[in-house]
Formats: C-alpha cells, structure tokens, sequence
C-alpha cells in the first residue's frame, strides 16, 4: 500500500516529568505500523526530553515542536494549521489526526471534526463528559466496562485487543518455559518519568536484601530529573545493581528479567505479552484501575504501598522470586491478554476499505478473541441472565475456551461491525438431536438489533456443520430483548419452563437437511 493510498498520520501527544513518555510512547507503536504500510507520520508534540525527539526523528518520523498545551489557544490553532497545509498538498489521500492527552476537551476534539478532519482519540478513564471523534480507542483490561458517551458515529475500539506495542517487541517474546525455579534477574522500571522519585525508595529497599546472586536492572525513564541522584545512591564496585537511563532496548531488558516491579501504565501490556511476571504499584491515578483488574486476573501481583512500606516490598519481591507456580501462571494468563496484533488492527481500521465491503460480517471465533469474549461474558446484564451470575475467573475461561474452540460439537462466531467485534454467538451440540445457542451483544452495540442479525446469520453455518434436527435457545422469561431476537430471526416458541429455579423459555428451528419426519416430538 503506497502513501498516496494510506495518506498522513499527524499524532499530537505531550512527554514530560509529570505527564510521563507514555502517552508518546504508545503512539510510537501506532507510527510503526502506519509507517510499514507505506504512510508518513508527524509527531506535533510538546516534547521536554531531547533523548524522546532524538529516537522520535531517527525512526524516520518528522517532529513539529509545541511550546504550550491546550488550553492554551495556540495549541489547536496549530494543529489545524498543519492539519490544513497538509490536507491541502495531498487532498485525495487520507489524513488521520490522533490524540493523545486527558487535556484535549470536547472543544479541542469538536474543532477537528468540525474542520473536517478525522480524528483518533486515544483515551483510558471515561473521564470526559463528552468524546467527539470518528474512532476512540481505550486498550485496557476494563474499558469495556466504563461508560462512554460519544458522537453516533463514533467507532469504538475497547480492550487488549487493541494494545499498542512498538515492532522490537513483536519479535522478542519469551519462551513459556522460561520460567526459573528461583527468579534471580530482577527489572525494576517505574515509567518514563517517575516525578516523585519512587525509584530511589526501592533502590534503598533492594540494598538491604542480603542474596548476592540477586541481579537487579533499574530502568530511570528519558522524562525523569532523578538519574544523577538514583546514580549516586549506589556503590558503583556493586555490579548487581545497575542504574540504566534511556535505554533502546526495553524488550531486551524485559526478556532478561525473570521478575519485574513496574508501575501500572502502558508497561504492563508489554509485560504481559513479553510473558513477564510483575509486582505492580500505582504511581498515578490512571493507573489504578489497570492494577485492580489485572491484579485480579492474576497476572500480576499488586503493591499498593510501596512508598510507606519498605519491609512489605520487600516481602513481597521476595515471595514471588521463590513462587515459581505464581510466576508460571502470571506468564501464561497475560501472554493470553495481549497477542500483539493492536496496531495492526487500528492501522486496518484507519485505512480505506473495499468500496464492496459490508459494514456487518461473521467470522470464526479464534484464540486472540479469548480476551473480548470473556469481558463480554462478565458484563453486569450478561452474568444476570446466565444460569450461573457468578463471575468467570480468567485462568478457568482460557481452560474453557480452549476447550470449546478444539471441540467437533461447538462452533463460535464473531459479528464484526464495520470491522470491530460487536457481538458473539456459540452453538453447542447437546444431543444428536439439538444444537444449543448462546450469544452476547457487546454492551456498546446493544439496542442496535445485531442479537437479531446474530442469529439470522450464524443459522445456516450452525445447520451444515453442526447436524443435528433443531437449532434450540433457552432463554429467562423476562429478558425481553433475548426473546424478541429470536421471535425476530424466525424462531418459535416450543415451551415454557422452570430450569434451576428460573422460568424459561424455549424457541426452536428445525435444521433444513433433516428429514420431516425426524423433527417430529
């Protein structure tokens, strides 16, 4: 795809010792992609470390500096200044403006639409009132339970399915048996910035660990103002612990590790990919929920305060070097979470579709959708309708899942909109003569009708590859959308009935290459 095709991407992300290199960072991952497809990237960018805008331009990426940041006025006039030069040089090709920031308002975003230009925002709490943009995208564990309110129009991308990862981590994961008996290589990095010197505190806590076969790397980010003091904390003769300051290589480093303590931002996706097991802190507010969530999948291990309690630190560093069974599952249940196709699949999105293309399609469920079908599992409506509310631990849906997509009496598809997951359906054979429906519309595409679609287009391929004389959804009595789907897309009604203490009812359709007088009862 040559550039004429995939157009200009324009990223305005900020770095700095407060607002930390993460935002930049990810985008980076999103340059990547646009760049191997064959389209230019500019960074306009208020960048306050001259190592970021150095590594920014030798990846062949332009750079257009910022003095201020919205709200200041002259922020978006600039913007849409370059966003016009640029539009106007190419005006047929595709132009794309992402934002990344928890400053860029409604106004800042409205602005771009209202220019005419299309606009990415890249987001990770809900916490504007309002998002104007074609496309949002949230890459963390609990997006698709927050509640966002947007343009109609908006395209929502949600979860870890949409991870961006930089291309030197694509090509570095860890074996899965790389898990040691005893973790004695130890990677410590608290994010780009770390304004509050947290670093230092840990450095204190890992002196006075008393095991000289301990090999402890610390990470000080390009944004931070702590790297001669963190230096100078340290016995340079003590080869064990070395302080290492913007580093190229971070997937080298992370593929050293055995264990990593890292802050909660955007370095615990490429720690789950990477196969990593993390002792988590929160170090931001933001980063609070992606601790909580992960923290209760399992994959990793959260230490709330780290700053007041140096012993427990310890304790805890300690423990999961000796817990091989710990550090084994956290491996296995975050590779899980992020395959590392994110940036792949926002580039795909972002890029002109076949005129021919149908906003609604059906494919096959495969192993990377194992993360967005059990969120949807989870969901508040979805586990009120389920004969077992319990919540569904991760590691036991992975085990399940697996099952399922490797078993001859189940098939699972996924509905795509517009080219986003927006709903699933499985059938399972029960019985040689009924094959069992579930299905669950993503809590974004509700009330839009796709349960209905769902089922009228999963039927046929049900029918050829799972026979068996009737296709067969048992439902709650009073969950009225699920019953109107089925009235909708032609099935009727058999029977009403108690199952486990509930009222239920039952709606069927023959499978067509039965033969008639086997579909009688």
């Amino acid at each position: 795809m040559d550039s004429y095709k995939i157009g200009h991407l324009i990223i305005r992300a900020d770095s700095g010792p407060r607002i930390g290199t993460g935002h930049v960072m990810r985008c980076l991952a999103l340059a990547q992609r646009w760049q191997a497809c064959g389209g230019r990237c500019t960074f306009l960018s208020r960048c306050e470390s001259e190592a970021l805008r150095s590594w920014i331009e030798s990846a062949g990426f332009d750079f257009v500096p910022l003095s201020v940041s919205h709200p200041d006025s002259s922020d978006l006039r600039k913007t849409l200044l370059l966003l016009g030069q640029l539009s106007s040089l190419n005006p047929n090709a595709p132009l794309w403006l992402i934002l990344d920031g928890y400053y860029f308002d409604p106004a800042y975003q409205q602005a771009i639409r209202t220019a005419g230009h299309r606009l990415l925002v890249i987001d990770d709490n809900a916490h504007l009132k309002h998002y104007c943009a074609d496309v949002l995208l949230n890459q963390n564990i609990h997006a698709e339970r927050l509640d966002y309110c947007c343009d109609p129009d908006t395209l929502l991308l949600l979860g870890t399915r949409y991870v961006l990862l930089r291309n030197e981590f694509l090509t570095r994961q860890k074996s899965q048996t790389d898990v040691p008996e005893v973790a004695r290589k130890i990677l410590i990095t608290l994010g780009g910035s770390d304004p509050d010197n947290v670093t230092l505190k840990i450095v204190h806590s890992l002196l006075r660990i008393e095991q000289p076969d301990l090999q402890f790397r610390v990470v000080v980010g390009p944004a931070s103002p702590h790297f001669e003091s963190l230096q100078k904390s340290v016995d340079p003769a003590n080869c064990n612990l070395r302080i290492l300051t913007s580093v190229k290589d971070m997937p080298g480093l992370m593929a050293w590790a055995d264990v990593t303590l890292s802050a909660g931002g955007s370095t615990c996706w490429e720690l789950a990919f990477m196969g990593v097991p993390v002792l988590s802190v929160v170090l931001a507010e933001n980063q609070r929920e992606i601790v909580k969530y992960l923290s209760e999948l399992g994959v990793v291990a959260d230490l709330d305060c780290i700053s007041q309690e140096p012993e427990q630190t310890l304790s805890r560093l300690l423990s999961l070097i000796h817990n091989q069974g710990q550090r084994s599952r956290m491996s296995r249940l975050g590779r899980a979470l992020v395959d590392g196709r994110g940036s792949e699949r926002v580039v795909d999105l972002l890029t002109p579709k076949d005129s021919g293309e149908r906003d609604l399609r059906l494919r096959a469920a495969d192993p990377s959708d194992a993360s967005l079908i059990w969120q949807w599992a989870n969901d508040p409506i979805a586990r009120a309708n389920s004969f077992h509310p319990e919540t569904i631990p991760w590691e036991a849906h992975l085990d399940w899942y697996a099952r399922k997509l490797g078993s001859n009496d189940t098939r699972i598809w996924v509905l795509e909109y517009r080219r986003v997951p927006a709903g699933q359906i499985r059938y399972d054979r029960t019985s040689s003569d009924v094959a069992q429906i579930s299905f669950t519309v993503a809590p974004h595409y509700r009330g839009r009708g796709l349960g209905t679609k769902l089922l009228e287009m999963s039927a046929n391929m049900a029918r050829f590859e799972l026979p068996a004389k009737w296709i067969e959804g048992i439902t709650f009595a009073d969950n009225s959308a699920s019953n109107r789907a089925f009235l909708k897309a032609g099935f009727k009604q058999v029977a009403r009935k108690k199952i486990l203490g509930k009222e239920c009812l039952v709606f069927r359709q023959p499978c067509f290459h039965a033969h008639p007088e086997e579909l009688s009862e």
